[in-house]
């Protein structure tokens, strides 16, 4: 490539007049009566390579062979050692990974918005859309929207529900009222417990007091039963069956049901049902019948004692295992409060 002579001729027509345009590495010559041009080097550039040095670049726009960068502009041969270098990208001309850095964007950032937050069920689980919307058409600018929320678990169910307490349900001597004062430690605040029993003992004490025998109080009549219930089991067991042939919800209409109660005696379906409408966490404790026969009571063939056993244990919330030191037994209780304290089912 010869260098750039401001007094050269068109080499095709031999016409005088030649217009000159830089154009980033070289100077462009155009003839102004045929319209040919020709590349000149620029008087203050590197020596460029002889075309006996020059290699094909596929990447060059005029398909000329000529040492090209990756970029497109031909490399110059610089310093005594005559290495190429790109005078956009210097020594880094074989480098196309860089193309990307070259690649120009635009000049308007996208605006950042908050991720949107995610709506939830109480359980946790994330909801799913479901329905499409009604639009009215004519009859205004309202639309009905059939779209809502689901729950994969509990459906439309999914707003947190304000729990009213906790129902244990378990064989005699499984350990359900010692759990449930340990609750009541543990949950503090206006957790209480309100027992179903409370009510049958009240009235099988009202109807031994009547009697000539028991000629002492009715208070302390109802504490001589709580301390030695296994004595007044069978009658307890006798006067329930009773009111519950009559009304099988009559005991639970006998309860307070204040909220944060803990009920340590859930025994019969209703009972549970009644339970779960009101949104009640249901823990079931279960204890070998060797060990609750070591506690003082053996198994006994009632309904009151078996009705439960044959619910499967994934519908209860809890499931506690009494059948070691109480020391364990505390450490579940601390686990459900845990659970319990921040609003959640296990």
């Amino acid at each position: 490539m010869k260098v750039y002579n401001p007094n050269a001729n068109c080499p095709k027509c031999g016409y005088t007049t030649v217009t000159t345009h830089y154009l980033g590495l070289y100077l462009t010559r155009c003839c102004q009566r045929c319209g040919s041009t020709w590349e000149e080097r620029p008087l203050d550039y590197g020596h460029i390579v002889d075309a006996d040095q020059m290699v094909e670049n596929p990447t060059t726009a005029c398909g000329t062979l000529t040492p090209a960068c990756w970029c497109g502009e031909r490399l110059i041969s610089v310093g005594t050692t005559a290495h190429y270098e790109c005078p956009k990208h210097g020594q880094d001309y074989m480098d196309v990974m860089n193309l990307a850095e070259e690649t120009p964007t635009t000049t308007t950032p996208m605006p950042e918005y908050g991720a949107l937050p995610v709506p939830k069920c109480w359980c946790g689980l994330e909801l799913n859309v479901c329905g499409i919307p009604d639009f009215l058409g004519d009859s205004g600018p309202e639309s009905i929207c059939t779209v809502h929320y689901e729950c994969s678990e509990h459906g439309t169910d999914y707003q947190r529900k304000p729990y009213a307490g906790i129902a244990i349900s378990g064989k005699a001597r499984s350990g359900k009222s010692t759990l449930a004062d340990m609750l009541v430690q543990k949950l503090g605040g206006d957790w209480h417990v309100e027992s179903l029993s409370d009510a049958v003992v009240e009235e099988l004490a009202i109807e031994l007091w009547s009697r000539p025998q028991y000629d002492y109080g009715l208070d302390h009549l109802m504490g001589c039963i709580n301390r030695n219930k296994e004595s007044y089991r069978y009658q307890l067991i006798a006067l329930g069956q009773k009111r519950r042939a009559e009304d099988p919800d009559y005991w639970i209409k006998r309860l307070p049901c204040n909220p944060n109660a803990i009920i340590p005696n859930c025994r019969f379906a209703n009972e549970k049902k009644y339970f779960q409408d009101r949104h009640f966490y249901l823990i079931r404790v279960e204890s070998m019948a060797e060990i609750r026969e070591a506690r003082g009571c053996p198994d006994l063939d009632d309904p009151s004692e078996t009705e439960l056993d044959t619910v499967p244990l994934h519908e209860w919330d809890f499931v506690v295992y009494n059948n070691k030191l109480l020391k364990y037994l505390e450490w579940q209780a601390g686990c459900i409060a845990t659970v319990i304290k921040n609003g959640r089912r296990a």
